[in-house]
Parts: structure tokens; C-alpha cells; sequence
């Protein structure tokens, strides 16, 4: 047996590269593939290294399985590890991947579906997959036919769990002291229930979003200021993608109006970042430092801007480049702005002069440097 797992170890030391260019592209896909459904998630991956390919061979030998050909045989040589933030996005995200991947069913494992009703522990979705035959017949696939991983789903929390239990578990379950063992049922159910509170919190902000559109759609914009609101806002009204497309053609205006000395390249572009409400949070937090109580005193802001919008934002952004190409040598330069930043530098162009008195009112929210930059506050 010890001449065999020489065998073994060696023959996986001369492919290890391969699994790792497979784990890569897995990855990427895996990225790629949720990002194009809208699922927001964190993956990681990792190949086995051949020290830990030969210990699991050792372990399953022990335990009393037998090999022929362990590279073939073992199924999570290469392991993807998806982790969201809801239990309905589990699903979404388990179902991306029967669509995407061939399963193999009979070691594939749903841990959740596994435990009693009366029991809690580690929960996790495993997939075994290897390539469907539409994508074994890419060209950058077909080495890989023959391949299998691990794909592992979970949420955050689940995840938070396994390592926390990994760290404190006792190897068999009948081991556990009955005092210790009801804590631990304890901190399970606890994290089980986070879990389900979480998902609740957001069907019911995704409520109150809807609440608000409707509110805004029947010409409702009494509704106060927060994140949801702003959000439900823009989705109605699109001046957030308005004036981004203003922005954009003004920024390219003044990058061709350029002629320097010096061999500077810049890609200057307002974007609009979805599924991130962080931008929007600081546009809440600029209109609540100037104390614009409702959706309708900021409303009437960007109505009014169509009369001096344009030349506010071209002041801004002129100032921008000129330091940009006064302070830098020869180079490429690109910078990306969130959308919601034209709609803060209109906010504070119609609040110009409470500003001026008071410049902290720009502390700490991201971006607006370039209005401090334009009007020269230190």
C-alpha cells in the first residue's frame, strides 16, 4: 500500500498545474455566471495540495474505502466555495448550477435535508459537478472533460457556523459532555434562526421599496428620506442615469478640448454601480446634513437643476482633469465615479452658499472632494 500512495502522490505532483488552471477557470465562470443572474456572493476556491491529497487517501483508506485511481476517484480535488448573505439566494444559486454543470447526484449532498426535525448543525449544499457537454466542446474547456469538483453553497452566517464548529467540535457527537452538548444546540438554533430573520428583514425592505415606488408612481413624494426611498426615486424617475449620460458627453467634451505637452491618457466614465446602496447612503447623508426633509424638496432640486445643471457639473469635473494633468507626468489614468455623485455636486451647487459657511457639511462622504477641489475649500 505505501508503494501505491508514492504512486499516487507522484502521478498528482505531475498534474497538480492542470487542476489549479481548471480551480482558475471554475472560478471565473462560477463569478461570471452569477454576476449575469444578479446573485450577489463571494467565491473562493482552492486545489488540494499533494500533502493534503495523500492525507485524505490515507483517512478514506483507513475508514475502510480502497482505491484504483484516486485522481479519478476523488471528488473535491478542486473545491469552489459560494457564500451569500440569504437562504433564498441558496436556491437561486443551487439552481444556476444544476443548469450550468452535469451533477453527480449520488455524491452530492443537501446537509440541510439530513437533519431530523428536531435537530440543528451544519448546513450546506455540496455539488459534485463535472462540464456539460455544450461546455466540454469549448476550446478552452475540452482538457478538462474528464475533471470533477466541489461546489459548496451556503450563506454567511451557515458559513460562520462550520468554521466556529470546526474549531470547537469534538470528533463524534455521543463524545460531547450533556452540558456542553446543550449549548452548543443552543448557538445552533440561534444561528439557524439569524438566518431565517435575515431573509425576513429583506422581503420586508423589499416591501417597503415597493411601497414607496407605488407611493411615487401615484405622485406621492411626501415620503421621507432613506435609502429605500432615494432608491425607489431613481428607479421611477431615472435622473440618476440622466444625468449620467449629460456627465459622460461633458467629460468627453473637455477631454478633446485638451491639448498638452505631455502624453496623458485618461478614461474618465460615471457609472452606475447596481447593488450597492452605499453611494445612495451618502446622497441621504449629504441631504440630511442640509436638511432636505422629503422626496419632494429633492425633487424640486433636480428640477430645477435642468436650468444650471450642466454648467455646474462641467465646472466640476473641468477642475478635476485640469489638476489631473497639472500634477501628473506622462501616463494612463482611469477613474470611475458612481452615478449618484452628479446628483450630490447638483445638490450642493443649489446649497452653494450654506456649504461655503459651513464646508464639514462634505466630511466624510465619499467623492465630494471634487467639489471642495472646484470651489477651492480647504
Amino acid at each position: 500500500m505505501e508503494n501505491k500512495m508514492e504512486i499516487w502522490q507522484k502521478e498528482y505532483e505531475s498534474k497538480i498545474n492542470k487542476f489549479e488552471k481548471f480551480e482558475k477557470l471554475l472560478k471565473i465562470l462560477m463569478e461570471t455566471l452569477l454576476k449575469r443572474d444578479g446573485v450577489s456572493a463571494q467565491v473562493s476556491s482552492r486545489t488540494k495540495s499533494a500533502s493534503s491529497f495523500k492525507e485524505k487517501i490515507a483517512q478514506k483508506i483507513s475508514d475502510g474505502k480502497s482505491y484504483d485511481n484516486p485522481l479519478n476517484e476523488i471528488t473535491d480535488i478542486v473545491g469552489i466555495r459560494v457564500i451569500t448573505y440569504y437562504l433564498n439566494d441558496v436556491d437561486k444559486i443551487s439552481d444556476i448550477i444544476k443548469r450550468e454543470f452535469e451533477i453527480d447526484e449520488k455524491n452530492s449532498l443537501d446537509k440541510s435535508a439530513i437533519l431530523g426535525i428536531d435537530q440543528f448543525g451544519y448546513k450546506s449544499v455540496h455539488f459534485i459537478i463535472s462540464l456539460s457537454p455544450l461546455r466540454s466542446d469549448l476550446p478552452e474547456w475540452t482538457e478538462f472533460n474528464d475533471f470533477k469538483a466541489e461546489i459548496q453553497v451556503r450563506t454567511i452566517l451557515q458559513h460562520a457556523w462550520a468554521e466556529i464548529d470546526h474549531e470547537i467540535r469534538y470528533k463524534k457527537e455521543e463524545s460531547i459532555p450533556v452540558e456542553i452538548k446543550r449549548r452548543l444546540y443552543r448557538l445552533m438554533a440561534l444561528f439557524e434562526l439569524a438566518d431565517e430573520e435575515f431573509q425576513q428583514l429583506k422581503y420586508d425592505t423589499e416591501a417597503l421599496k415597493g411601497k414607496y415606488l407605488r407611493d411615487i408612481t401615484w405622485g406621492n413624494f411626501k415620503s421621507k428620506l432613506n435609502a429605500l426611498s432615494l432608491s425607489a426615486y431613481f428607479s421611477f424617475t431615472k435622473q440618476d442615469e440622466k444625468w449620467m449620460k449629460i456627465s459622460n458627453k461633458i467629460i468627453q467634451e473637455i477631454l478633446d478640448s485638451y491639448h498638452t505637452d505631455k502624453h496623458i491618457t485618461v478614461l474618465f466614465e460615471i457609472q452606475k454601480q447596481f447593488y450597492n446602496y452605499t453611494s445612495i447612503a451618502d446622497l441621504e447623508k449629504l441631504l440630511s446634513r442640509l436638511e432636505v426633509q422629503n422626496l419632494e424638496e429633492f425633487d424640486n432640486i433636480l428640477k430645477n437643476a435642468d436650468q444650471w445643471g450642466q454648467d455646474a457639473l462641467k465646472q466640476t469635473y473641468h477642475s478635476f482633469l485640469d489638476n489631473l494633468i497639472d500634477l501628473t507626468q506622462d501616463g494612463s489614468y482611469e477613474y470611475y465615479f458612481n452615478a449618484y455623485l452628479n446628483i450630490s455636486i447638483l445638490v450642493c451647487h443649489a446649497n452653494a452658499d450654506l456649504i461655503r459657511e459651513n464646508p464639514s457639511i462634505l466630511d466624510g462622504i465619499d467623492y465630494l472632494w471634487v467639489v471642495k477641489e472646484a470651489w477651492s475649500i480647504q
